[in-house]
């Protein structure tokens, strides 16, 4: 009898027990995390699409007030028709294109003149075209680029608080349509809306 009580109160668990329960709980957790890791980029993807969006609606609304007030092509640093060279999308085509980059924005709304004055007239376009429509100037702390028509088209807009975006420079060439699919514009963490 001593011994059938000794033999009940040593009952534990068994090595092969621990290994399988620390094995299904590896499993768990890396099915778990992996599940975090691709909600987390899905979101990071969605977040800059929006804000792309954002940006696209901020300069046709802009657009629509220009020319509501029939000032469009009279606006500075607007189209073919401008004193420096017109940033165009393709050498042959029609659409033009403003970009920026995370530190412009700072340095455009500078009280000091030659820090202002090194901004880009691309970027000081974008700004006239976005800024009187977007409800926090902090997202313009980002890497911006439109494309637009000379008739004042907005044709789409491009996000990124990560990659910087350029026209034959950058890290993301938004020049080359290779480098505009879906899954680069992922890869590379930028946001993009085209109503088309």
């Amino acid at each position: 009898m001593k011994e059938d009580s000794l033999r009940q109160s040593n009952k534990g668990f068994t090595l092969v027990e621990i290994v399988v329960t620390l094995v299904l709980f590896s499993i768990i957790a890396t099915i778990t995390t992996m599940g975090l890791i691709s909600w987390q980029e899905y979101s990071t993807d969605m977040s800059m699409n929006e804000n792309a969006e954002l940006i696209y609606m901020a300069a046709r609304n802009k657009i629509a007030q220009l020319r509501a007030n029939d000032v469009l092509q009279e606006m500075e640093g607007w189209g073919p028709n401008v004193k420096h060279t017109p940033y165009k999308v393709t050498s042959s085509g029609d659409k033009y294109y403003a970009v920026c980059s995370n530190e412009d924005h700072k340095k455009y709304t500078s009280k000091d003149k030659n820090v202002s004055d090194s901004v880009s007239e691309s970027a000081k376009l974008l700004f006239r075209l976005v800024s009187d429509y977007l409800y926090d100037d902090n997202m313009l702390d980002a890497y911006i680029a439109i494309e637009y028509t000379e008739d004042g088209n907005i044709c789409a807009a491009f996000y990124s608080d990560r990659t910087s975006l350029g026209y034959g420079s950058g890290a993301l060439d938004l020049s080359v349509d290779s480098n505009r699919t879906e899954s680069k514009l992922y890869d590379a963490c930028v946001g993009s809306y085209s109503p088309n």
